[in-house]
């Protein structure tokens, strides 16, 4: 669906264009939960690395993308890179039709290791789904909104306050390479709240700066602090739920999608009203506060 949605998207009339990012969206949505939950299961007490390592390719897309498009469209390409990627997501699910997933552990584990009084119940699902739909809603409101903050915060000669974005998920990128080697030796929810901390403290500095250096700093450590959040989140989910993951997954995911398309526009509503882009940007601030306070209240550690 990934690869029919991007050919399409170069579609002679635009209402197939549109149908081609409803397909092309879809295919997202059904992919990401897939292999996210697919690492959950395979990596045993290493899968907040390994996620961290998928998430990591993940960054490098993202930052990728950008540039490859700004390229394309001033070569008039975009066409070509169209079928180019569509033809590489249909090979890549042929490739993945072939492969032997093999059981998940859960299966085979968890009725061994889990005692049925401490599995994860209908509580620790809601607050699990808090966490995941105000991360993502917290990413989605700093990079949406970082290079307009810029522009309005320092004086700029040219256009380089749209870098903004590319700093924070630069810090994202090497954040989760970090976070991956980090993890093999603290704790999970450790990492999580250092990193929230992290990350509210380089918002901060992004909200206050008036100079380049300090905004492309204060975001850079904003994503890197955000780096490992939701590789950990995901890596709870497959660890608390085991064999259940794969139906409670499909709820978290789709509360991740719906607080990456709230929270920018609250972000924005926020600035209208108030008359300032900077107001607006204490909204993913106190995500990272709610995120802090859902933690304490969750109690990581406690769980099996």
């Amino acid at each position: 669906m990934l690869g029919i949605g991007f050919v399409l998207l170069n579609a002679p009339k635009f209402m197939l264009a549109l149908v081609a990012s409803g397909i092309y969206g879809l295919g997202y949505g059904l992919a990401t939960p897939g292999t996210n939950l697919w690492v959950g299961e395979s990596y045993g007490e290493r899968r907040a690395t390994a996620l961290n390592v998928m998430n990591l390719a993940w960054g490098a897309g993202a930052i990728s993308s950008s540039p490859l498009a700004m390229l394309t469209v001033r070569t008039a390409n975009v066409p070509l890179l169209l079928y180019v990627v569509g033809a590489i997501c249909v090979l890549l699910s042929l490739a993945l039709l072939r492969m032997h997933f093999g059981k998940p552990p859960h299966e085979e584990e968890s009725s061994s290791q889990v005692p049925a009084g401490k599995a994860a119940g209908l509580g620790a699902a809601i607050i699990l789904g808090i966490l995941f739909f105000v991360y993502v809603g917290t990413e989605n409101g700093i990079s949406y909104w970082a290079a307009d903050h810029a522009r309005r915060a320092a004086t700029w000669s040219s256009n380089t306050f749209t870098l903004a974005p590319m700093f924070f998920f630069a810090g994202l990128l090497s954040g989760r390479g970090a976070a991956a080697a980090v993890l093999l030796r603290l704790k999970e929810v450790h990492v999580a709240v250092g990193g929230i901390l992290l990350a509210a403290t380089g918002l901060s500095v992004f909200l206050i700066a008036h100079t380049p250096v300090m905004l492309f700093g204060g975001a850079l450590f904003a994503g890197l602090g955000l780096a490992s959040i939701y590789p950990i989140y995901i890596a709870w989910l497959s660890k608390w739920f085991g064999a259940r993951a794969r139906k409670v997954g499909g709820v978290m995911f789709a509360l991740a999608a719906g607080g990456a398309s709230t929270m920018p526009t609250l972000v924005g509503v926020v600035s209208r009203y108030s008359g300032s882009l900077r107001i607006g940007l204490l909204v993913p601030l106190a995500g990272c506060a709610v995120m802090l306070a859902v933690i304490a209240l969750l109690r990581p550690q406690t769980r099996n």
